[in-house]
């Protein structure tokens, strides 16, 4: 779904969003990020949210015992990050990115199914994210499932990847697998050479497997002021869709971005939502929210376009183009939100 509009700067949330079915978000790798487990003088990572940041030591690839030693938090206008101890602040895990160390150490994010009163999923979940490029260095990204956790006598096994992650080729993953308490998902990027300059994006999901998530932004040209130092490498589309779906509406550059137009009288965004092929899943829509970040407003009321079929259209003009379908709601303006800006809302 996405809205057409004459516009200033839009966020996109998904705090919450209809589908059909149940709507349990178990975990979210960008939303649930944060430096708070690390406790000092001792050192020692407490689990957060149910992730905990770490390593595979260097040269084990995938099969590496997970380690959060010699990890420490460091502060940041994005959350902080957690840095390890081979060089340059490597490896490394943000809230929006994983590097690997250079002693070719793999940067890990995990997530403890159950852990400190984490959700106990009722039946099979959906795994559901992307890797995507941040930086000149090629890297692989991958997903590994231990059953029963580091532990216990189970096999880790990779269920999604590795696969090679470069500005012209993100890769998406989705897995739906049966967990239990204890089991860990581990989120991983491998250097695929001498590990500089392998900054990698990544966002993902753990859900019921009935629910929606999506998987990548659809809008008009992009501009972040904030991310314009890596030079053309970092892929906008992915970094935008990590601050579209974090929550927060609102802010800084490190938080939001803005649609320049592309030569059309209108911009737009929205939210893709690609069922994985042979699922047999649909995704279905009953409200939609927009929130204006900047102290601006819309010339008029958001049109709201829907497309119909399931792959990325990579358009940036649904009102020409007949794979979308222009839906008959009409976006309703609300006053102010919780940073006193407008907003709007439709349903059906």
């Amino acid at each position: 779904m996405k809205s057409v509009c004459r516009a200033y700067a839009i966020a996109l949330s998904i705090l919450s969003f209809g589908t059909s079915g149940r709507a349990d978000i178990i975990a979210a790798s960008h939303k649930d990020f944060s430096i708070a487990g690390f406790t000092t003088p001792t050192g020692v990572q407490n689990t957060v949210n149910g992730f905990n940041y770490g390593v595979y030591p260097g040269g084990t690839g995938t099969a590496g015992v997970f380690t959060t030693n010699d990890f420490s938090a460091s502060p940041s206008e994005f959350g902080g990050s957690w840095n390890g101890a081979d060089g340059s602040g490597t490896p490394a895990v943000s809230k929006l990115d994983m590097h690997p160390g250079l002693s070719q150490s793999t940067a890990v994010r995990r997530y403890t199914v159950a852990a400190g009163g984490e959700p106990l999923p009722a039946g099979p979940v959906r795994v559901v994210g992307r890797f995507f490029d941040l930086n000149s260095g090629l890297t692989h990204g991958f997903v590994a499932l231990d059953p029963d956790g580091e532990d216990g006598a189970g096999t880790r096994n990779v269920i999604a990847g590795p696969a090679e992650i470069n500005l012209a080729k993100s890769w998406s993953f989705d897995e739906t697998v049966n967990v239990s308490p204890g089991a860990t998902i581990d989120f991983g990027v491998l250097s695929a050479g001498d590990a500089y300059s392998d900054s990698t994006g990544f966002i993902g999901w753990i859900v019921d497997g009935n629910t929606a998530v999506p998987t990548n932004l659809v809008s008009s040209p992009l501009a972040s002021a904030h991310y314009a130092y890596f030079n053309g490498y970092q892929d906008l589309r992915g970094l935008c869709q990590v601050m579209a779906t974090d929550g927060v509406t609102g802010g800084t550059d490190a938080t939001t971005f803005e649609l320049t137009g592309g030569g059309y009288p209108y911009q737009y965004g929205g939210l893709l939502y690609l069922e994985k092929t042979g699922s047999g899943k649909a995704t279905r829509f009953d409200s939609m929210r927009i929130d204006v970040t900047s102290a601006n407003d819309f010339a008029q009321a958001p049109q709201l376009y829907l497309l119909r079929h399931n792959s990325d259209p990579g358009s940036i003009n649904p009102v020409a183009d007949d794979r979308y379908e222009r839906l008959p709601v009409q976006a309703v303006r609300q006053s102010s939100n919780s940073t006193g800006q407008p907003y709007y809302t439709a349903a059906h």
